[in-house]
């Protein structure tokens, strides 16, 4: 009987992003595999970019603090903002703080108001 691991596998080799963030976490987090950030980094980053909202977010958390990639407020900011963008809800709040600390994107207060308050509305 195949293990789930191997099925996610063989979904990630199919083009299946979903299963490719999957695998990313549990590599990044050493959930049934041993800890290789690196690893979960970049698998997370190829669901990102095949648009997967979770992955976004957690792609952008990995470039703001650093943590299986080089810190990068900037690309911290567009992975957030592209995972508001996509639905994402902790992204709203995400994309209000930097607009509102000009961490990685312009300084702007009104607009962080906006997104912090719309996130407000959410709960």
């Amino acid at each position: 009987m195949a293990s789930v691991a191997s099925l996610l596998e063989d979904a990630h080799k199919s083009g299946d992003r979903w299963a490719t963030y999957a695998l990313g976490t549990w590599y990044f987090h050493g959930r049934f595999f041993d800890k290789d950030e690196k690893k979960g980094f970049l698998l997370m980053l190829h669901a990102a970019e095949g648009f997967i909202p979770d992955a976004c977010f957690d792609v952008a958390v990995s470039y703001e603090t650093g943590k299986g990639i080089r810190k990068n407020l900037r690309k911290a900011g567009i992975y957030y903002f592209r995972g508001m963008m996509l639905g994402e809800k902790q992204s709203i709040a995400e994309v209000g703080r930097l607009f509102y600390w000009g961490i990685g994107l312009p300084k702007n207060r009104d607009i962080a108001k906006e997104l912090l308050n719309f996130r407000e509305t959410e709960n």
